[in-house]
């Protein structure tokens, strides 16, 4: 009896069995990951982080507030800040006299923690 080398049919019968191993490539994937973080880093909004830790109380008006000039923070602890700089009460109150006599029609919006007490 011979062997494959001796039959070129058969060898070639045995050579289209064979199938070259599949390679699944990550590089289009990755690609795809990319663009998808470029474009949810871009289309995010980006806000200013509080200067201290803020859990709101529920609001009882309805729709966005009105375009804002300042904005008064006040923390659980009784931290207050003026436009993201912790200050003291007495420090605030004579920015915003000082502002206001500027401008009377400035606006300013007072953002406090749920658990602080309303005066």
């Amino acid at each position: 009896m011979g062997t494959t080398g001796d039959h070129p049919d058969l060898k070639r019968e045995l050579g289209a069995r064979r199938r070259a191993p599949v390679t699944v490539g990550i590089t289009p994937m990755i690609d795809v990951v990319f663009v998808l973080l470029l474009f949810f880093m871009v289309a995010g909004r980006l806000t200013e982080a509080d200067p201290f830790a803020l859990s709101p109380p529920t609001s009882f008006t309805e729709g966005p507030p009105s375009e804002v000039s300042d904005m008064v923070q006040i923390g659980a602890d009784g931290e207050r800040a003026l436009d993201g700089t912790i200050m003291s009460e007495d420090e605030i109150v004579a920015e915003i006299e000082r502002r206001l006599d500027a401008d009377p029609s400035r606006s300013i919006r007072v953002k406090a923690d749920a658990s602080t007490p309303a005066l």
